[in-house]
């Protein structure tokens, strides 16, 4: 942000920030201020780390600045290159075993338009610092995986151990 004069900074944040994850997530259950930020790129940290590490430096280095960073939980859609659904879908539909070490875990989702739709509503808003974005609601896999079986006629195949067809 030294090299850009904006009116409003809005930053494509992450739930992944949130360590360690629990229901009911509020916003001030990360701190900005709660570690020094690094300077990195974005490889040199995994993607949760990285998302911090962001946030760190928005909270620390650009109090002053008027931004948002906007929390999204799993984005999914039709451009999702993570292909996390289809995953569980595909396994189900050919009979795959998947490893899954949390099947009940309740996790929030936005679609993609969506969070498209969120960020442009806010351009215009007074609101400045963090916000979590996310459909209402959240969902378990095991919810996730009993609608493909009902929608399919098949059965997912549930794997005891860790393999390579895991997500």
């Amino acid at each position: 942000m030294d090299y850009v004069d904006c009116d409003k900074y809005i930053y494509m944040s992450s739930t992944s920030v949130y360590n360690p994850k629990h229901m009911n997530t509020v916003e001030s259950d990360f701190d900005g201020y709660s570690k020094d930020f690094v300077w990195c790129g974005r490889k040199e940290f995994p993607y949760e780390e990285i998302k911090r590490q962001a946030e760190y430096a928005l909270w620390q280095k650009y109090p002053g600045k008027n931004w948002i960073a906007v929390r999204y939980p799993f984005a999914i859609g039709k451009d999702d290159y993570t292909k996390r659904l289809l995953f569980y879908v595909e396994h189900v539909i050919k009979s795959e075993p998947m490893y899954i070490d949390n099947i009940d875990y309740q996790m929030s989702y936005i679609r993609s338009d969506e969070a498209g739709d969120f960020i442009a509503y806010l351009v215009d808003k007074n609101v400045n610092g963090a916000i979590n974005g996310s459909a209402s609601g959240t969902i378990s896999l095991r919810e996730v995986i009993a609608y493909v079986e009902e929608k399919t006629g098949k059965c997912a195949v549930l794997s005891e151990t860790w393999r390579s067809s895991t997500l």
